[in-house]
């Protein structure tokens, strides 16, 4: 027997539309929702336990809509999404039972909306300043001769992102300006050295840990450029997420 069946919410209610390919005498639409409901149009209700309802349907045409308007009888069930309609329909004729087509499952995704290239660097959150010049630099890691920079050396070995302290990799020059904001740095990437300018242990650091995101993020192909950093705010935070 060929049916097709659709469900949608319609108004804060379900509406359910049937097609069979032949004449049914006293078909019986069977169901179950979330919750108790009800018959507005289309049928009457001649069983329900819990949420499976059997919901007696007038005689069905050959090849004509049958619609059948449900709703839940609490006033406070909110119906949000298709989770709330009908679940295991099927139609009983006589003594036998033909199975409806099932609705769509899963989440809806929306379309993909275009967006423009990003020139910035692939670091969250993005540096105060980028200056890119022409090319890039393949870094095998780097070779350095820094405790700050071993401290950042220390977190890649913990996170299992090894490679990034290697003593035939790109050199890592640190230069120290007492000008500069304490927690700021200046970090610049040539194709022949990477050069770190800071007034603090901390700045090193800092800019440590911005060359060894870049280095993962890009697989090790550098831009060339000038990155100028600092912290917006003398603070720092962090996020405590509980509910998870």
């Amino acid at each position: 027997m060929k049916l097709s069946f659709d469900a949608i919410l319609k108004d804060g209610n379900i509406r359910c539309t049937l097609i069979s390919a032949q004449k049914l005498v006293d078909p019986v639409f069977c169901f179950s929702l979330m919750a108790p409901g009800s018959v507005i149009t289309g049928g009457r209700v001649i069983r329900r336990v819990g949420g499976f309802h059997e919901v007696q349907l007038p005689p069905l045409a050959a090849g004509q809509t049958h619609v059948i308007d449900l709703t839940y009888d609490d006033p406070n069930t909110g119906v949000k999404n298709r989770a709330w309609l009908p679940l295991g329909s099927y139609l009983r004729v006589g003594d036998t039972c033909h199975s409806l087509p099932g609705l769509e499952r899963g989440v809806r995704m929306e379309p993909e909306l275009p967006y423009d290239p990003y020139d910035g660097l692939p670091l969250v959150p993005a540096p105060t300043k980028w200056s890119p010049v022409l090319g890039a630099v393949q870094a095998d890691g780097f070779s350095f001769s820094d405790d700050q920079l071993d401290k950042v050396n220390a977190l890649a070995t913990r996170t299992s992102a090894k490679g990034f302290k290697n003593q035939g990799g790109l050199a890592v020059i640190v230069h120290r300006q007492a000008a500069m904001p304490q927690e700021g740095y200046v970090l610049s990437i040539t194709p022949d050295e990477v050069i770190i300018t800071a007034a603090s242990h901390s700045g090193i650091f800092y800019a440590g840990i911005t060359l060894f995101n870049l280095f993962i993020t890009t697989n090790g192909l550098l831009p060339c450029g000038r990155i100028e950093d600092q912290p917006r705010f003398p603070w720092r935070g962090q996020h405590l997420d509980c509910a998870r």
